[in-house]
């Protein structure tokens, strides 16, 4: 921090990535919020008005995916966007023969994106543990593809409103048909044994199709890939059955760890 405070202006874009980093690490969410406002343009962030999302659908279409998967059972969907021109986050899950068990070849996936299909070119996968993130290297995209900014998982509140946008229940058609829009907040954050890290619980429901979906704040930021819901069912005193649903997003943390590893 101290290093960083020292550095000459104006910063690089570089350096104000690494000073947004150290900010997010050490939990300084009002100097991060700063930085991060001073130099969006220069880092490609586009902050939603929530008032108006229509809006921020017109600049994030241009960022997400739809994602077809061929398998031996039939086609299956999902959601993802684009982290760089060469590279696609979605869940894992999504990429999983459930009759197998076993990741699909590269050439079984179809990423559909607002300017045409994309070619998988590989698919990468967590070496540590089996968290439900994966990234798509594709060839490189057009230049009217931008992708999303990640933001940090030690900054994300309780409380916090958030957006999506995705591709649930797709029917036949086009991208724009299919494209898909919702807000929620941020419900709570904690411990699940179905992840390494602490999972985001969130308002938004889950449909088949939206994993891989990013979960977006009121700074622009990608915090997580929404992913999988738990459906709790009680017997009452009355012999009714009560049945809640709780929707969960997994952290960008994770999604940072895999794109470092595949970096590295």
């Amino acid at each position: 921090m101290t290093h960083f405070e020292c550095l000459a202006k104006p910063l690089s874009s570089q350096q104000v990535e690494l000073g947004l980093e150290i900010l997010a690490r050490v939990r300084q969410r009002e100097a991060y919020t700063a930085l991060l406002h001073e130099h969006t343009a220069s880092l490609g962030v586009h902050q939603p008005d929530f008032a108006n999302l229509n809006h921020a659908v017109r600049i994030y279409s241009s960022s997400v995916v739809w994602i077809q998967v061929n398998l031996s059972s039939g086609v299956a969907s999902g959601s993802g966007f684009l982290i760089d021109s060469r590279y696609i986050a979605t869940n894992r899950h999504v990429l999983i023969d459930e009759r197998t068990g076993n990741c699909i070849p590269p050439q079984a996936v179809q990423v559909i994106t607002k300017e045409g299909t994309l070619q998988v070119v590989s698919i990468h996968l967590p070496t540590w543990d089996v968290d439900d993130v994966a990234i798509l290297q594709v060839q490189p995209a057009s230049n009217s593809l931008t992708p999303l900014w990640l933001g940090f998982s030690e900054l994300v509140e309780v409380g916090e409103q958030v957006m999506t946008i995705g591709f649930p229940s797709p029917e036949s058609g086009e991208f724009a048909e299919n494209l898909y829009c919702n807000t929620g907040l941020i419900n709570r954050v904690r411990p699940s044994p179905h992840c390494s890290e602490r999972v985001l619980e969130v308002s938004i429901p889950l449909q088949g199709g939206i994993s891989g979906a990013p979960i977006l704040n009121q700074l622009g930021e990608v915090i997580g890939l929404l992913t999988f819901w738990l459906e709790r069912r009680q017997e009452l005193a009355s012999g009714q059955i009560r049945s809640e649903q709780s929707f969960y997003a997994i952290p960008v943390e994770l999604l940072r760890r895999l794109r470092t590893e595949i970096h590295n």
